[in-house]
């Protein structure tokens, strides 16, 4: 885990970017953190985008008719997706 950044129940308190279906604090709190960043580089974000099947991305970002998406990994539910 990055240097500096807490490890508390606080994060979700400061408002995270997905449901914690899936996600815990952590995984909130660096989706909140790549959506503030985004959106200060003039990006519209939107937040758990459907892709179908009843799932989602964590993130995609708009600017200039362009679109990515971002998923973004903790690596402490890696071993529970598909391979």
């Amino acid at each position: 885990m990055a240097e500096g950044v807490p490890r508390t129940a606080k994060w979700a308190a400061a408002g995270t970017c997905r449901s914690h279906r899936f996600g815990g604090s952590e995984h909130g709190y660096w989706c909140k953190a790549l959506a503030d960043c985004l959106r200060s580089a003039d990006h519209e974000v939107a937040e758990e985008f459907p892709v179908g099947g009843s799932r989602t991305i964590d993130l995609v970002a708009s600017r200039d008719g362009k679109r990515v998406a971002f998923e973004v990994n903790t690596g402490q539910m890696a071993a529970l997706l598909p391979t």
